[in-house]
């Protein structure tokens, strides 16, 4: 990236030769404090011409975070770092592009186990798009108190119709008609007694307190630790909150290195390249918790 004042530029003159690319011989001339030389190269590759403008657009967005928690931008530039193509995650606003949002994806095997039982306080965000039904309980995230009947999914019914959302009992779901295979990510907040989809407020029966006595699973409902009711539904971002205080905020990510069991959520040492999402809040890398499957990177851009 070329530098003028406060400005970056895509192209410039040196003497008689033009200078495009942000590059000068072997020298790339990025002047980030945040990015390494191969997370720039990176994002060069996959994005071309458009490359200056979201290294740029990453730095302003960290600077952002900096302005106000710098470790937690020290913390999410390393990730970047490891995983380049997380830029596709951020939500950046760059002039001029079109941003890829980059998604992991089931295959109705897989699932993540979030290791954070909710309550009735438990506020759920996600952006998701259905991949149509897969068994007869297609959930996308999900927990099953168990013999208090207490539940909070998310549900594609078997003919991929009705998306249902429940926070309570069964007699607090709420329905909705979609078109399961539309192609398209909608987003979802979850709480008690009201759902926001796509920007909607939707409202249904409150219930009485409760505390889950199992972790929220992601890409499938935990019944109780067993009968895990798998989805193949693309996820870009999970997220839990109780009231203002964040629990979980996952994000698709793929390992530069291998990762070493205490900072792995399954305590499990894992390689270089595996599939699944890293918790922002405490650091800690989700791989795929079931015995088999495996996830799949969706919506990558391609150099």
């Amino acid at each position: 990236m070329i530098g003028l004042g406060a400005k970056y530029l895509t192209a410039a003159g040196f003497g008689r030769y033009r200078i495009t690319a942000a590059s000068l011989g072997s020298n790339l001339m990025f002047g980030s404090l945040w990015l390494n030389y191969a997370a720039q190269q990176a994002i060069m590759d996959a994005f071309g011409v458009d490359g200056p403008a979201v290294i740029a657009a990453t730095n302003e967005y960290l600077n952002g975070i900096a302005a106000s928690d710098k470790a937690k931008a020290t913390a999410l530039a390393a990730l970047i770092n490891e995983d380049p193509m997380m830029v596709c995650s951020l939500g950046l606003s760059v002039e001029g592009v079109t941003m890829p949002e980059r998604s992991l994806k089931g295959d109705g095997t897989a699932y993540i186990n979030t290791l954070y039982n909710p309550n009735d306080q438990t506020i759920v965000e996600s952006k998701i798009r259905y991949s149509g039904w897969h068994n007869h309980y297609d959930k996308q995230f999900g927990v099953d108190k168990g013999g208090a009947s207490i539940y909070i999914y998310s549900q594609i019914n078997s003919n991929g119709g009705v998306i249902r959302y429940v926070f309570g009992p069964n007699s607090t779901t709420y329905g909705k008609e979609v078109n399961a295979n539309d192609g398209q990510f909608h987003t979802i907040r979850l709480k008690r007694a009201s759902v926001v989809y796509d920007g909607t407020i939707y409202t249904f029966a409150s219930c009485a307190d409760f505390t889950m006595t199992a972790p929220m699973f992601i890409y499938g409902c935990n019944n109780q630790n067993s009968n895990v009711q798998q989805s193949s539904s693309y996820v870009v971002y999970f997220r839990m909150y109780e009231g203002d205080v964040a629990k979980r905020e996952m994000l698709p990510m793929r390992l530069g290195k291998a990762w070493s069991a205490d900072k792995v959520s399954t305590g499990v040492a894992q390689a270089k390249d595996t599939l699944g999402m890293i918790d922002l809040v405490t650091g800690i890398f989700y791989p795929n918790a079931a015995s088999s499957g495996a996830f799949t990177m969706e919506g990558e851009p391609t150099p």
